[in-house]
């Protein structure tokens, strides 16, 4: 059977597109325009406004708007027809639309009384190499847009813009709060997604073969091969980026199941939440800084060899040196109708004891008492409760004064108990 040619099942619709349609529409949209600038202010505020309440719906209706995606497409446009009119005046644009950004960017972050940073500003200020691959994956599609018509162009504004505003306005920010290096930062992942809008943009404008002539390509070649050398160097930082960035999120996974295997053993009421991790060079080596809150009942402790325990366990599993801190918060639970009845009837039966024990022997002292309630399988309530005494002479402390306490306490109490009583012996030591 004769397998019938790849071409003649799959139909290259890249040689219809026109460039003269594609040159006027990137031209059009690529203006310094009163509607571009207006969009321009529009999408940087809204995508301000939408990072600092920290709210992702907000931040991807500035995206949409956004038209920066177009002075890019012009350069692309201009390397691939070989003009240097176009990636001049394309580059005067973008630096402009830049600049413009940041500016209304900074002034609505400084009037706004919202200032401080959060999950949407923070995920603008780890840029990785999978930054970077969304952007080139991005560009393919803006770019496809544009040449096929039967393609909405509308993919474009969506496509990019979510590369582009909001680190763009994320670099504002940092500037107006004095943190240079959120602005460096966010600023790196809005150049590292640029150049890559632009290169993949060239490459894809560069495969229809109508776009351009095949005898006078210098200028071409060489912006792709600029482009190029720039998107290897600035992915180099950003592979190391993100090779940090898994640790940090391995670490955090391991460190929170290990806080809650040692911690719940203490108490399983016990709640690990906030665990944060982070990388910090200290002399010739690095340290793990692990952070957690943890709520913990009001009546359990962590002591010193039970935290480093858990240092232990997370330097063992991260294969690092290890900074715990937790941050402990107490936790105190409402008292219900049945708990104030139990404490009233506690009171009562450490009263009829205290009165009592001064009978079975001389300087008698309670040192712990404990009561729980308990129903039995007849629904018949009964008090438990735990006692530890201390005295100078146990021995007179015989069973039948035991029994003896026993009758006396429920007969002034009208419960049923069960009674344990240990006995510890007072112990004078003298010099």
């Amino acid at each position: 059977m004769k397998i019938p040619k790849l071409s003649k099942i799959v139909t290259n619709d890249f040689t219809r597109v026109s460039r003269t349609d594609l040159a006027e529409s990137i031209s059009q949209n690529g203006e310094l325009t009163l509607s571009y600038l207006l969009l321009l202010a529009g999408a940087s505020v809204v995508t301000t406004l939408g990072l600092l309440i920290n709210n992702p719906a907000v931040v991807i209706g500035g995206m949409i708007i956004s038209p920066l995606v177009w002075p890019l497409m012009k350069v692309s446009m201009g390397i691939i027809f070989e003009k240097r009119d176009y990636i001049k005046e394309a580059i005067q644009i973008l630096l402009a639309s830049i600049f413009i950004s940041l500016c209304a960017s900074m002034l609505i972050t400084f009037i706004s009384p919202i200032k401080g940073l959060n999950t949407e500003i923070i995920a603008r200020t780890n840029p990785t190499l999978i930054d970077l691959i969304i952007a080139l994956v991005s560009g393919a599609v803006a770019g496809l847009s544009l040449m096929i018509p039967k393609i909405s162009q509308s993919l474009a504004g969506v496509a990019i813009a979510t590369s582009l505003m909001p680190p763009l306005c994320v670099t504002g920010i940092g500037l107006v709060l004095g943190l240079p290096n959120v602005s460096f930062t966010s600023f790196t992942l809005f150049i590292a997604n640029a150049l890559a809008i632009i290169f993949v943009c060239s490459l894809v404008f560069n495969f229809g073969s109508k776009f351009h002539s095949h005898d006078q390509a210098h200028l071409r070649r060489k912006a792709i091969l600029i482009l190029s050398s720039l998107i290897v160097i600035i992915s180099i930082p950003l592979f190391i980026f993100l090779q940090s960035f898994t640790f940090k999120t391995t670490a955090v996974i391991q460190a929170q199941n290990i806080l809650n295997q040692n911690l719940k053993i203490l108490s399983p009421e016990i709640i690990v939440q906030d665990v944060r991790t982070d990388v910090i060079r200290r002399g010739s080596g690095e340290i793990v800084s692990v952070s957690a809150e943890v709520m913990i009942p009001d009546d359990v402790t962590i002591d010193y060899l039970q935290k480093q325990n858990i240092i232990l366990e997370l330097e063992k599993v991260l294969e690092k040196k290890v900074d715990l801190n937790l941050i402990l918060s107490r936790t105190i639970s409402i008292a219900t109708e049945d708990d104030l009845s139990l404490e009233q009837q506690r009171q009562e039966l450490i009263a009829v004891l205290t009165l009592r024990l001064p009978r079975m022997a001389d300087n008698t002292a309670i040192e712990t008492f404990r009561v729980s309630k308990q129903t039995n399988a007849e629904n018949v309530d009964s008090w438990k409760i735990d006692c530890v005494i201390s005295t100078t002479d146990s021995s007179e402390i015989t069973s039948d004064k035991r029994q003896v306490l026993i009758k006396y306490m429920k007969e002034k109490t009208d419960l049923e108990i069960e009674f344990s009583l240990r006995v510890l012996p007072q112990i004078e030591i003298t010099d």
